[in-house]
């Protein structure tokens, strides 16, 4: 069971960072090294979450946890997807913030499933681009 749900979780976390290289003509307006180093910051906190949750290690889930918070704050987006780009950041906030309460508590089922919630969130900001 442990074993599907890692190789669940890695599918979902390789194809946010496959899908970060796509995002260039949908943040217009922004350089591409903000854009990629807002990813992987985003990438990583995803990463050491996963992790953690794998195996209960709630230092680590919690360190993930800061790092996706620290990097939805509002940030300036510019161009025409600009408006779309901050609701989804905020939705993805939202989520991290709704982690972040189970974190605390040690609610590993909980966290685990706004996980879900917080790399479906990343995922349809990253749809935008087929829009």
């Amino acid at each position: 069971m442990v074993n599907r749900t890692l190789k669940g979780f890695s599918i979902i976390t390789l194809s946010c960072l496959i899908l970060t290289f796509y995002m260039g003509s949908v943040t217009q307006g922004q350089s591409k090294a903000f854009i990629k180093e807002i990813m992987e910051r985003r990438l990583d906190g995803a990463k050491k979450i996963m992790a953690g949750l794998a195996i209960n290690n709630w230092p680590q889930v919690e360190e993930g946890t800061e790092i996706l918070l620290e990097s939805t704050r509002p940030l300036g987006w510019k161009g025409a997807y600009r408006q779309k780009l901050e609701a989804r950041d905020g939705s993805l906030r939202s989520a991290v913030k709704t982690l972040e309460s189970f974190v605390e508590i040690r609610n590993g089922d909980g966290a685990r499933l706004i996980y879900i919630q917080v790399i479906m969130s990343c995922m349809d900001c990253h749809n935008l681009r087929r829009e």
